[in-house]
């Protein structure tokens, strides 16, 4: 009996793989899952063509060999929820712990936990199970706890500014002096009436 696996990821993105050893000339195995579009077929270790006909696939063997099919599988929304629609297959789902299965109308046969994540063993018949991703809360600092600002000061640029400042206004003072020598016209004595 063959088990594909279905990876729910905690972004909520998912994968269906299965990875056997098969033998004979082409193979037809029957996808759990219709797959979004490209799957990605291995036979020992090496990237091979396949035939897709409906939800079946196949696969030439040629003999005995290690075959890895790989797929994103093609998914629903129902009610706010990610639903994923199983064959008559039997599947295991690894679900992270922050994915919250709302429905399943496959029959369960088996679930445990296994490094923080459970691992559902199901028959479709066909059935569907739907997700989401649970919401996290948000850490906010103690009421009580210091804020401490840091201010960088490149003094580089200031020194460049105060320079650029003075030189403009030195250039502004020589200007405002000679148009006050243009205005008396040069003389150095006052007017008389």
């Amino acid at each position: 009996m063959l088990i594909w696996i279905i990876t729910l990821y905690s972004n909520g993105t998912s994968v269906v793989n299965l990875n056997t050893t098969l033998v004979g000339e082409f193979v037809t195995l029957q996808l759990p899952v219709q797959p979004q579009s490209y799957v990605m077929v291995l036979v020992n270790g090496s990237a091979t063509a396949y035939m897709i006909n409906g939800t079946s696939i196949i696969i030439p063997v040629l003999g005995t060999a290690n075959v890895s099919v790989e797929y994103v599988p093609k998914v629903f929304v129902k009610n706010n929820f990610v639903g994923i629609n199983v064959s008559n297959s039997t599947v295991e789902i690894i679900v992270p712990s922050n994915i919250l299965i709302a429905n399943m109308t496959l029959s369960i046969i088996n679930m445990n936990m296994t490094n923080n994540e459970l691992i559902i063993t199901a028959r479709g018949g066909p059935g569907e199970f739907l997700y989401t991703i649970m919401p996290t809360p948000i850490s906010t600092p103690p009421k009580h706890a210091p804020i401490v600002t840091t201010h960088l000061y490149n003094y580089g640029i200031i020194i460049a500014i105060i320079i650029a400042i003075i030189a403009i206004s030195s250039i502004f003072y020589a200007l405002m002096r000679k148009r006050e020598g243009g205005e008396r016209g040069g003389r150095s004595c006052p007017r008389l009436p």
